[in-house]
């Protein structure tokens, strides 16, 4: 009688572990289960550099001929520039013309100063000394990493208060960031702002 008992306990114990192996996983999926949120955080503030790229294009039946007008076009840019601000190289080629005989030369010349309002002045200057093509003009801030690190600060709070408006006991356990940059910021009004922008993606479970 004894050993029919013991038989019939094993044989239940053996019925059931899959039961109560069931029941662990299910209970490890719900402590487990994920919310993944996301974010944008922004920061505004006063630009104060801005710069200019300005191209120069000479074209010449020799390459020697070539190269030298493009670098006293480059040398008057650098002398009308040096009151405004700083000029460095950013691109520079040479290379043969396709549609014809002779050379093309193409430089191109980072001119950034700390006198926005003059801004105009400049591409003036720029064009009168020897500048052919304006390819951009781009205002920055000397505080952009502070600026970064601010707008990253503001994406973690709003993610975090969406995280807190599911569930406040939802807890962060994984943070990625998606990088800070800045965008094109309009304010309506004549200061030039810049805006900085952080992006976030964040994990959270209970």
């Amino acid at each position: 009688m004894f050993k029919k008992i013991m038989l019939l306990l094993a044989v239940s114990a053996a019925l059931l572990a899959p039961l109560n192996t069931a029941l662990k996983s299910a209970s490890a999926e719900v402590v487990s289960e994920k919310y993944i949120f996301s974010a944008a955080g922004t920061v505004t503030a006063d630009a104060d550099t801005v710069t200019i790229l300005a191209g120069i294009d000479t074209y010449a039946l020799t390459l020697e001929e070539g190269m030298k007008a493009n670098d006293t076009a480059t040398q008057s840019i650098e002398k009308s520039f040096v009151s405004y601000g700083t000029v460095k190289e950013e691109y520079y080629s040479a290379y043969p013309a396709y549609d014809k005989i002779g050379y093309n030369i193409t430089r191109q010349l980072c001119c950034s100063s700390k006198n926005l309002s003059e801004a105009q002045n400049m591409i003036a200057a720029l064009t009168k000394a020897g500048a052919n093509k304006i390819c951009a003009i781009t205002y920055s801030s000397s505080r952009e990493e502070e600026l970064k690190i601010e707008a990253l600060k503001n994406a973690v709070k709003k993610v975090k208060e969406k995280a807190a408006a599911i569930d406040g006991k939802l807890k962060l356990i994984e943070l990625t960031e998606f990088g800070a940059y800045p965008i094109s910021c309009t304010n309506g009004n004549s200061d030039t702002k810049i805006c900085i922008e952080a992006h976030v993606q964040a994990v959270f479970q209970y």
